[in-house]
């Protein structure tokens, strides 16, 4: 719902777009990059002509603001004689994805309280619901569906997405540690756009990959240290909607390519990751299954050793939940914050899913998902615009029983969506 004055930095467009078990928890975490004995690795595994992957250049400091070295840092692996496991417990979301009615809710909420972020705007009531979950992760990821335009505007919103930078304030507030950045509108405002957002995730303190300001970063493998276990994240998108990488940056944004993301899951091994994540930005834009794409890029990469779960976003509908090669694979988180479902359009966007998966330890280096969680969440019937912890409503004795129904409804297509490939039978449970 349009406001009767929209703020002053944004240029109108159209306002939507197209139809646990009691484990032991490890301290918080810090990023780091694969230090400079690994460069000859990284140049070799560049040199791959067809694909996205670019030459390596030297290992850099990790510039994301928070404490990291890039000689070091994480916990050895204990030897088999005193042999401790360690646990981790990443969480992943769906898109972020700011259309221009999410901006002027932020915009309302910031002229009714007093705690506003930069340019007028506060987007912290937004993902409020989000902050349990996400702030008590060993890891936190999120997926940032659209780049940033410079600070204050102008922004824009469908087709061509540029958004403002304060909602990073917020999602580090809540807790997340990362973003990924590869979608189909990383290119929206060109290789600018793309400068400006990883400079933008630096200042925030908030760990990046999947888009890249040169051709040294591509080819340094992000891994993260989260208290201990080093977490590798790779992330490839499907596309670009057609606008051209720019010329001379190949580098510039990840695209599917199996041989490229093969490569660089096991660049991220051989920076010492123990753990190797794949965020994949692709599928049927909202399709319930997933694609013959999604399916064979899921396929070839828990095929390989160096990868130990895949997840993705992009369709805007939650997909199903598998096990594929004995890995889990999560096709589809839908959206985390978004307004796609308003006045009755695109219902079915409305249900999300917070992706919970805790990895044990089973052997020195070596660890398997110890428990697979979904928990359902939905963008909430609206005014306000909010993310809404589905748990927490429903349980919320305050909350009529009216709308509690129509959110259960929802927590039931979510659920039945996740499960529509029998991932419950095959360990996946409800988180709380």
């Amino acid at each position: 719902m349009t406001p009767a004055a929209p703020y002053a930095g944004w240029v109108p467009r159209s306002t939507l777009g197209p139809p646990r078990p009691n484990l032991p928890r490890s301290p918080r975490r810090t990023p780091l990059r694969a230090p400079a004995v690994l460069d000859a690795v990284l140049v070799g595994l560049a040199l791959a002509a067809c694909t996205q992957a670019p030459a390596a250049g030297p290992a850099r400091t990790s510039t994301t603001g928070i404490a990291a070295s890039v000689t070091s840092t994480a916990t050895p692996s204990p030897s088999t004689s005193t042999f401790v496991p360690r646990t981790v417990t990443v969480v992943m979301t769906g898109d972020v994805l700011l259309h221009n009615t999410v901006v002027w809710q932020a915009q309302r909420d910031a002229a009714a309280t007093a705690a506003k972020e930069p340019h007028g705007l506060t987007f912290g009531p937004i993902f409020a619901d989000q902050k349990a979950a996400v702030s008590a992760a060993d890891l936190a990821i999120c997926q940032l569906e659209t780049p940033f335009a410079p600070p204050g505007g102008p922004y824009t919103s469908y087709p061509v997405f540029q958004v403002p930078q304060d909602v990073l304030g917020t999602l580090k507030d809540i807790g997340y540690d990362a973003c990924t950045s590869a979608s189909n509108h990383s290119l929206d405002g060109g290789f600018a756009a793309i400068v400006r957002t990883a400079d933008a995730l630096d200042a925030y303190g908030l760990a990046h990959t999947g888009t890249f300001r040169t051709a040294a970063e591509a080819a340094t493998p992000l891994v993260i240290d989260a208290g201990g276990v080093k977490v590798g994240l790779i992330n490839f998108a499907y596309g670009t909607n057609g606008i051209p990488v720019p010329e001379g940056k190949p580098w510039a944004i990840n695209l599917i390519d199996i041989p490229a993301m093969l490569k660089a899951a096991h660049a991220a091994k051989a920076a010492g990751a123990d753990i190797v994540l794949a965020a994949v930005h692709a599928g049927d834009e909202y399709g319930r299954l997933p694609s013959e794409e999604q399916r064979q890029v899921a396929q070839a990469l828990t095929a390989s050793p160096d990868v130990d779960l895949v997840y993705g976003h992009h369709v805007h509908v939650v997909q199903p939940f598998d096990r594929v090669n004995g890995k889990w694979v999560a096709y589809g988180l839908g959206n985390t914050v978004a307004d796609q479902a308003q006045a009755g359009k695109r219902e079915f966007t409305r249900g999300e899913a917070m992706a919970r998966f805790t990895f044990t330890e089973t052997a020195p280096g070596r660890f398997e998902v110890s428990l697979a969680e979904v928990l359902p969440g939905a963008m909430g019937f609206q005014p306000p615009i909010r993310y809404v912890d589905l748990g927490r409503v429903l349980a919320d004795p305050d909350v009529s029983a009216s709308l509690k129904a129509r959110y259960q409804a929802v927590r039931a297509d979510v659920i039945k969506a996740v499960g529509m490939l029998g991932a419950f039978d095959k360990g996946l449970t409800i988180g709380k």
